[in-house]
């Protein structure tokens, strides 16, 4: 849900509850704008899915004469109204814990007018209005919440916009698939021209008998896997590739694929052994970018990846797929790209992928329904599925591949900041759905914010880095600014401190003082959406310079006396955060106090004079004050 209302602010979304649950339970949609007179404000479009599965794309809206406002920490009871009557208001409603105050403006206000018009009252910390939101599609498949992937790639934005359609369908290219599995079997294509065990190839394409697809390795009609006994490690894997792109989605069981809807045709190319030749692989479709952990080069090719057409290097039919983990880092064992010809188009999760298995109990170790594998070959069925989705929601691109790939490419989330070394050869970047979909997203937040007192100086300034956001430059090219968030302490919310242009990665806070914790967040804005970066902190300024050094320090033996004395004199100017200094000496010259012992050790620097009585007459001294 895309996100319009400070993070800080998220608990004026309580207020909203009703309409929330009242879209939850099945209402029409609108029946919640019924019940609140709402009225249009500035701001993207939201993908709303009712119950029974209609999309419709809802304009930005809020409750009419209604602002949410935060008061700031100070901010007493008696204030509160005075706050309110200020803007000739009424208040609804106090949420002292928050620090949210709800209120009524006459009939008729100008929203924005007003907000701006508190904002500038010292006792408020913002004020906006009170938005209407609407929840993204999350499944009820109770196996959902393993499924990683599907949220890292904004999915269940993706499916407020389109859960798919049963006239599309995926061919899935592996080791066959469990077709009577409880989370596929309603979605087994079937071939309308083919007539079952009839031993006859009736819609001619060369195939006898290809009901639901083909197997292509034993060139019969039956493309379930069979377990040997022995090397059976691939017996489940076109399964899980199946279930990925497209398993029964919110039907209360099991796992959601891509596209809930896809029908799926199930062509084996590879034995349960796990192997399967080039030529057999080339006669069904198209495959992924390959495990192998190499640079795919003009001259370094794996297949059918890079046979992207009959005119190598110029032809790009193949939409080469590789792998990144949950932190969208390239995976260790999958092939990027070093080509001319982009074999690597984009990256997809591909590491823990969990999802439907091949089940038939009465093999040993088939008695589970479900398991998790890592390879390109899940992150394929992801990308398949999505193209199922645009194809599902757009489909006068059904004929058009090259218009659904270049869709694909050209939404994805820039990951190279997270892949130092593979800048540019993961393709595009990792495949983001819902952006696929035409759904506004709030940017990617920045990664890696670190705050530390600033280096070599004396004290009042922290220095924040952190790593852009993948919409700065790349992914959506949609970053407008970023907010410098600042609090003190562990709790409280956070204030802007300063506003940066896209590309910095770098901000210099010289408006604190040393020795209190203080915290921060990066806000990364595209126009009227944002994402906060996590927390850093707490950070402490300190004045880490060296103090300045002794520079008139003299000795010489005490006049008018025996002997055994010599005077030391000096002036020192000290720093703010003067400690104590200490007088060294040694019987040779020295440029290190490192292995000596202090004489005498100072804390008053006021003190500019000492006799060392500790002398022998005629010996050389040296001295030093440090």
């Amino acid at each position: 849900m895309s996100n319009m209302i400070d993070s800080d602010r998220t608990t004026a979304a309580l207020v909203l509850v009703a309409i929330l649950f009242l879209l939850g339970a099945g209402a029409p949609l609108g029946s919640a704008e019924q019940q609140l007179k709402t009225v249009p404000i500035p701001g993207p479009p939201q993908a709303v899915t009712a119950a029974n599965g209609t999309v419709q794309m809802m304009p930005a809206r809020a409750v009419a004469d209604r602002l949410i406002i935060k008061l700031r920490p100070y901010v007493g009871p008696q204030q509160l109204e005075a706050v309110a009557a200020a803007g000739h208001s009424q208040i609804r409603k106090v949420l002292p814990i928050s620090g949210l105050m709800i209120i009524d403006l006459p009939s008729g206000s100008d929203l924005l007018a007003a907000a701006h018009q508190f904002e500038n009252r010292p006792e408020v910390e913002f004020a906006v209005p009170d938005t209407l939101v609407y929840p993204a599609l999350v499944p009820n498949d109770p196996e959902y919440s393993k499924q990683w992937h599907l949220p890292k790639i904004h999915a269940p934005d993706a499916w407020d916009v389109t859960t798919g359609t049963n006239t599309v369908t995926i061919a899935v290219v592996d080791s066959g698939c469990d077709m009577d599995h409880p989370d596929l079997a309603s979605k087994i294509w079937t071939n309308p021209d083919e007539i079952p065990d009839n031993d006859i190839d009736d819609d001619g394409n060369g195939y006898i008998d290809d009901v639901h697809g083909y197997d292509f390795y034993n060139d019969d009609s039956d493309p379930t896997p069979q377990p040997t006994g022995g090397l059976d490690e691939n017996v489940s894997h076109g399964t899980l590739v199946a279930g990925t792109a497209a398993a029964v989605g919110n039907n209360a069981w099991g796992t959601a694929g891509m596209d809930w809807h896809a029908q799926i045709m199930v062509l084996q190319v590879f034995p349960a052994s796990g192997s399967g030749s080039v030529s057999i692989v080339a006669e069904a479709v198209i495959c992924a970018a390959g495990n192998d952990g190499i640079r795919l080069t003009d001259t370094v090719w794996r297949s059918p990846v890079c046979n992207d057409g009959p005119n190598p290097l110029t032809d790009n039919y193949v939409l080469g797929v590789t792998a990144t983990d949950n932190q969208d880092r390239k995976a260790d064992f999958a092939n990027w790209d070093g080509s001319t010809a982009n074999f690597v188009d984009v990256a997809a999760p591909g590491v823990n992928i969990y999802g439907p298995a091949f089940y038939d109990p009465s093999y040993p170790g088939f008695s589970d329904y479900w398991y998790t594998n890592d390879g390109t070959s899940f992150s394929t069925p992801i990308v398949s599925g999505l193209a199922a989705l645009i194809i599902a929601h757009n489909p006068s691109l059904r004929g058009d591949p090259a218009a659904v790939y270049q869709i694909i490419r050209d939404t994805t989330d820039n990951i190279d900041g997270q892949n130092p070394g593979y800048a540019g050869m993961l393709g595009t970047g990792r495949v983001n759905a819902a952006r696929a979909l035409g759904v506004l997203l709030p940017p990617a937040a920045v990664t890696n914010l670190q705050a530390a007192d600033t280096t070599g100086d004396q004290g009042g300034s922290i220095t924040l880095t952190w790593l852009k956001s993948a919409d700065d430059g790349g992914g959506s090219n949609s970053v407008t600014s970023y907010i410098v968030r600042r609090r003190t302490g562990a709790s409280g919310p956070f204030s802007n401190i300063d506003s940066l242009p896209p590309g910095t990665e770098q901000y210099d806070d010289t408006s604190v003082t040393d020795g209190v914790d203080y915290y921060y967040v990066i806000r990364t804005v595209a126009d009227t959406l944002y994402t906060d970066s996590e927390i850093a902190g707490p950070v402490q300024s300190r004045d880490d310079l060296a103090p300045p050094p002794i520079t008139t320090l003299t000795a010489r033996d005490r006049p008018s006396d025996s002997g055994g004395a010599i005077q030391l004199e000096w002036t020192y100017s000290p720093p703010a955060d003067f400690d104590f200094y200490s007088l060294y000496r040694s019987n040779r010259n020295f440029n290190t106090v490192e292995d000596l012992t202090p004489l005498i050790t100072f804390t008053n620097p006021a003190t500019s004079a000492w006799t060392d009585t500790s002398v022998v007459d005629g010996a050389d001294y040296y001295y030093a004050a440090v």
